[in-house]
């Protein structure tokens, strides 16, 4: 089972994530959700790092492009795979710098939405049904 932590902050948007993530056929487990940057650092200073981090565009404070930086720089990081969310197309996003994604899903989060997630980028992680992959 692969952990996870959901940061977007309007919480309908981490709720319907989840039921995305709970209907799926990945083998993902979300083991925080949070609505704002502060309390993903108050989690990931008392926590391991999850495997995945799933974070939203358009953040009240900063970018998800510049969350997801500030961790990548950190080498604790360095296994933790990042998806971001957004309701711009994925073309239409600003320039990412060197930030590092390993998927993304465009809002309105949907089983459509997630389902293209998971024909995209699925195939990094383990699904429900076949376990873990080596």
């Amino acid at each position: 089972m692969i952990n996870a932590l959901l940061l977007d902050d309007i919480d309908t948007s981490n709720k319907l994530m989840l039921r995305q993530i709970n209907n799926g056929l990945l083998a993902i487990q979300v083991i925080a959700q949070c609505t704002t940057v502060d309390q993903v650092y108050d989690y990931l200073q008392q926590h391991t790092p999850p495997d995945i981090i799933f974070t939203d565009y358009q953040l009240a404070s900063i970018t998800g492009t510049e969350f997801i930086e500030s961790l990548q720089q950190q080498q604790r990081f360095q296994q933790t795979k990042f998806v971001l969310i957004s309701g711009y197309s994925y073309h239409q996003l600003p320039d990412l710098g060197s930030v590092v994604l390993h998927g993304y899903i465009e809002k309105p989060v949907s089983r459509f939405s997630y389902s293209k997630f998971v024909s995209q980028f699925g195939n990094q992680w383990p699904s429900r049904n076949k376990g873990p992959t080596n």
